[in-house]
């Protein structure tokens, strides 16, 4: 009921896998057990294991073909893609400040950089305690999880290196903006990233 009345949901089904599998193995058994009565119905096991791996394949190609890449936003397919780009940044010794517009940026980052979980557990700096007893990461490394352009800004004016700003709303001028985040088609863009450290500086320059 939980995943049938929340929409496309990756985890709230799993708990019930060990049972699908379970009763899907016992009757796969009778199934098998069934047909091998007489020789009409060996013939119909016969076609029905043919038909089996076609239908299998129509249903795969559909997934793979059509499915997955209409849903890339509900299944997070971006997110590998923001954490490329945003391991360039890194790469460049800058901070990269990620709004938190899908859940948990830090523990994303950790599982795509193949971060030892000790080393996780030692340096992530977590948010405070919530009344359901659970703490989010919001930072590590040069990850820095915000939830608005003025957290940004605030935590970039007294960062001493670069910033830019990864963000799923287009909060700045074109000017700044480094580039935008897309999968399979380039007119859907999931995210973009600006440069923060080049808004401050000319905001600062105009003011004098």
């Amino acid at each position: 009921m939980p995943a049938a009345l929340s929409g496309l949901q990756k985890v709230r089904l799993s708990p019930v896998l060990p049972f699908f599998l379970t009763f899907f193995t016992l009757g796969f058994r009778e199934f098998l057990a069934f047909f091998k009565k007489n020789q009409i119905k060996k013939l119909v096991f016969l076609l029905v294991t043919l038909l089996l791996p076609f239908h299998f394949l129509l249903y795969f190609v559909n997934f793979v073909g059509v499915h997955l890449p209409k849903n890339i936003f509900a299944y997070d397919g971006y997110v590998p893609k923001i954490f490329s780009i945003g391991q360039d940044y890194i790469e460049k010794n800058k901070m990269v400040y990620i709004e938190a517009f899908f859940s948990d940026p830090i523990m994303y980052y950790a599982f795509y950089q193949k971060i030892d979980p000790s080393y996780y557990q030692e340096k992530a700096k977590l948010a405070p305690l919530e009344n359901s007893g659970f703490q989010h990461a919001i930072a590590l490394d040069n990850y820095q999880v915000v939830h608005s352009l003025a957290e940004a800004l605030e935590l970039a004016e007294k960062s001493e290196r670069e910033v830019v700003y990864i963000t799923n709303k287009q909060v700045l001028n074109k000017k700044y903006l480094l580039e935008n985040v897309w999968v399979s088609d380039p007119a859907i863009v999931y995210a973009q990233v600006y440069d923060l450290t080049k808004y401050i500086l000319e905001e600062e320059n105009e003011k004098i």
